[in-house]
């Protein structure tokens, strides 16, 4: 993923900057030339890098599937099984059974059904199929696209003598 090895280089830059400078700050000069000090800061950070950035955290329910509410969740934008217990010998829990009282229906339906595509009020519902990570990724490529685009056209420009 290019965004993830973009904030892994920048990173691994800023970190190497941070600690020549300490370097250069401090009594280490006397025990070790630069280029030694920077070769192992260098491994180090390479035994660290990469990180893992923005990684989303899914809720772990520690009910049993035949214990659990059969409502959808908005879960960010993903859609998510409830992870609340069923009630009343019912399938869903007291949040869900309120709404089918007050609604008649479940405003995102069930967790094993297609996801509602426009809301009550006939607006389209933003669903999300791809992490957060993919989406900037997908941004920073469709943009690096678009910049290659323009780089090439300029280039194809030849000048006036």
């Amino acid at each position: 993923m290019k965004i993830q090895f973009l904030l892994n280089h920048l990173l691994e830059q800023e970190c190497l900057e941070d600690l020549l400078t300490m370097y250069d700050n401090d009594s280490i000069q006397d025990l070790i030339c630069k280029s030694k000090f920077q070769e192992l800061c260098e491994r180090k950070l390479n035994q660290k890098l990469p990180i893992e950035f923005m990684k989303q955290k899914k809720e772990i329910c520690k009910l049993e599937s035949r214990e659990r509410c059969c409502a959808r969740i908005w879960a960010g934008h993903y859609g998510s099984r409830c992870l609340y217990k069923r009630v009343n010998n019912t399938e869903y829990c007291s949040n869900h059974n309120k709404m089918i009282q007050r609604y008649g229906k479940l405003v995102l339906n069930r967790y094993d059904e297609e996801r509602p595509l426009i809301n009550e009020k006939g607006n389209k519902i933003p669903w999300f199929d791809n992490s957060h990570l993919e989406m900037i990724d997908i941004i920073i490529q469709n943009q690096d696209k678009s910049l290659q685009k323009l780089i090439n056209k300029h280039r194809n420009i030849t000048p006036k003598i």
